[in-house]
């Protein structure tokens, strides 16, 4: 339970320092690429517009983000290509990943190795350090 709770403080912490006052897609676009995400991925730009999408929308299902992006995306781009997109991002992502960043964001579940995300738990998992970073955001404003 400790290991969840300093994971989230510290990737709040990283966001906080680094990012601008609730910019949530430049808050996205940190996280992936200090994560390794490969931006010239056709991916990338998905999996950050699926996050930003997620954040502020907990209950969405996956398949209705992946139709958002895609119309978003426009050119024709299907919801299949999309989820695809971002499948590849995160198995490239995962060769050359740094071990030690994507267990803070990403810890094991229960007693289970450390496994590659599936597509919904990256988004989920993302969006959901992002809603506490925003929440942080507004906190430190109240405050100051």
């Amino acid at each position: 339970m400790d290991h969840n709770i300093n994971t989230t403080l510290e990737y709040i912490l990283f966001l906080t320092r680094h990012i601008p006052k609730g910019n949530i897609r430049a808050a996205a676009l940190a996280m992936m690429m200090d994560m390794g995400f490969p931006e010239y991925s056709e991916g990338f730009g998905y999996l950050r517009c699926a996050i930003v999408i997620r954040v502020g929308n907990i209950g969405l299902r996956f398949g209705t983000i992946y139709q958002r992006v895609a119309r978003m995306q426009g050119d024709g781009i299907s919801e299949q290509q999309v989820e695809q997109g971002i499948r590849s991002l995160i198995a490239e992502a995962w060769k050359y990943r740094d071990a030690h960043k994507w267990l803070l964001v990403f810890p094991p579940e229960g007693k289970a190795k450390a496994d590659r995300p599936t597509n919904g738990r990256a988004i989920a998992r993302m969006a959901c350090l992002l809603e506490l970073w925003k929440e942080c955001c507004e906190e430190v404003s109240y405050a100051e």
